[in-house]
């Protein structure tokens, strides 16, 4: 039987140190690396007789010309969205783009990350939840990581983000101004993600200063029996008519929206809806979907330039950037409440 070939996740498991500390220690940077982590790393590679990737440690300077993306979900409009204008850029910038799915897992997650530090990746984008920032907080010691739709405050990253609260607030504020007495607020839990804590506060905001009532619906959108209680909450409430719903995202719209029809409420008369995001099938359905447009393309662009900046510059600079840009609101059919 064949063996199998020692990787750098078996030498960074055997050594007690993570992937990016072997990556170091294989290229000669031992700036903050202890004397003892150096020689336990030694002996690891020589008992496990651990062969760097010819071609990589072969590659002047470790240049590979590849960036990798890591988004919760692929197949949402947002992240395709980003990924196609951030190809462009890197591609007229001579750069290959990786792209990879974490599913919001947090095991995943780390073991993409993990893998692309092996292949030798110069730069890492991430749309992460936060759970592996331990791990991030050590990659971007050697290599520029841009985290994308969501803010956290690790030092030498660059946060790329929309005006969440604001936008939140301005939707919010749409539909109390188009007539709407209550707003009912469709979320998932906040579990530290900066995102959805930013639309929260920015539709709480708008009720506290329009002196309306906030009402949450915390829900699941896997979890087709919590979106079942959500409507049951609406339909219970003593919600005055006519009321709108907003939900957080698209992708908890997606499966919320035909257990609203099922109910049979007039839309937009009884019941207004909106959401963040602009799904794909906004505007397929009647009326059309009231909207927060996110410039998905520019966040892509911005993405690539802060990465290939941080490549070209090549320095550590110790401090937290953060990046935002404004997204739009767009009134459709489904607020357009005759008064």
């Amino acid at each position: 039987m064949r063996q199998k070939r020692t990787t750098i996740q078996d030498v960074a498991k055997a050594s007690q140190v993570s992937i990016s500390t072997i990556s170091r220690f294989l290229h000669g940077r031992y700036e903050s690396m202890s004397e003892t982590t150096k020689e336990r790393i030694a002996q690891v590679i020589s008992e496990l007789n651990y062969k760097p990737n010819v071609l990589a440690q072969g590659l002047k300077g470790n240049i590979t010309k590849t960036i990798a993306i890591v988004v919760v979900d692929i197949s949402y409009p947002f992240c395709a969205s980003i990924i196609r204008s951030l190809s462009t850029i890197l591609t007229a910038a001579d750069y290959r783009l990786i792209v990879s799915d974490s599913g919001g897992d947090k095991a995943r997650e780390r073991s993409i990350l993990e893998s692309l530090i092996a292949q030798q990746v110069e730069g890492i984008i991430i749309q992460t939840n936060g759970d592996n920032n331990d791990l991030i907080k050590d990659i971007a010691k050697d290599l520029p990581v841009v985290i994308v739709d969501r803010q956290f405050d690790i030092t030498n990253t660059i946060n790329v983000v929309t005006n969440n609260q604001k936008a939140s607030f301005e939707l919010t504020e749409h539909l109390f101004r188009a007539g709407y007495h209550d707003v009912v607020y469709v979320t998932e839990q906040i579990l530290g993600i900066s995102t959805r804590q930013a639309r929260l506060d920015g539709y709480e905001q708008a009720c506290l200063q329009f002196k309306h009532k906030s009402i949450i619906a915390w829900v699941s959108k896997d979890n087709a029996t919590s979106l079942e209680a959500a409507i049951q909450q609406i339909r219970n409430h003593a919600i005055e008519k006519p009321a709108a719903i907003y939900t957080a995202n698209g992708l908890l719209m997606l499966p919320l929206y035909p257990l609203i029809r099922n109910e049979g409420w007039n839309i937009p008369e009884e019941l207004g809806l909106a959401t963040f995001d602009e799904p794909d099938w906004a505007c397929l359905i009647t009326p059309p979907l009231t909207c927060v447009r996110q410039p998905t393309s520019e966040i892509g662009v911005l993405c690539g330039q802060a990465v290939l900046e941080a490549l070209e510059q090549n320095k550590n600079t110790q401090k937290v950037q953060i990046f935002t840009i404004p997204s739009i609101i767009t009134p459709r059919g489904s607020t357009l409440l005759n008064k």
